[in-house]
């Protein structure tokens, strides 16, 4: 609740008045900021935790998820991509920077970023979806059908993969 995270705000812009230079306290007030969807101080709050730990991996996060909040989503894309470079294991933060970067139609760096993810040994069917479906728009038919292929034997019974892998042959001129 909103009062709940006035209480933690005051707490939190105490204890940065005795130490100031607090990295738990100033991403603490920075999240708390973001979810009061006060996006501009939660990035300024990540801005000062940054300058004392640079690969602060929830700060960044946090900072790409106001800079989408406030429409930014150039910034977000550049924070994020930051962010996966340091850790490529951050899933969260891969699929966070994929779909930002799907809705700047930057396909090729989805289709990087989503690679990645998979190969930080996540299964994701809806993810290799939209590799294939990526695929499929590109005219990159034969790739996307191995992804169809592959989402099938996983799950021989999912229709809608049946139907994406129908158009995918179709394009082929193998109906």
């Amino acid at each position: 609740s909103v009062d709940r995270l006035d209480q933690a705000q005051d707490c939190y812009t105490a204890a940065l008045k005795a130490d100031p230079d607090n990295i738990h306290n100033l991403y603490s007030i920075g999240h708390v900021h973001l979810l009061k969807g006060e996006f501009k101080l939660c990035i300024e709050y990540m801005d000062q935790c940054l300058e004392h730990e640079p690969e602060h991996s929830q700060a960044l996060f946090d900072k790409g998820a106001a800079y989408v909040n406030l429409g930014r989503l150039e910034d977000a894309a550049k924070v994020l991509r930051h962010l996966t470079e340091i850790d490529e294991t951050n899933t969260k933060a891969l699929l966070q920077l994929a779909e930002i970067l799907e809705q700047l139609h930057k396909y090729d760096e989805v289709l990087e970023v989503y690679a990645k993810y998979l190969n930080a040994g996540v299964p994701n069917a809806d993810v290799v979806r939209k590799l294939a479906s990526i695929y499929l728009m590109r005219g990159e038919y034969e790739e996307a059908l191995s992804g169809y292929e592959l989402l099938l034997e996983s799950n021989p019974d999912d229709i809608i993969t049946h139907r994406l892998r129908a158009e995918a042959f179709r394009f082929l001129g193998r109906d």
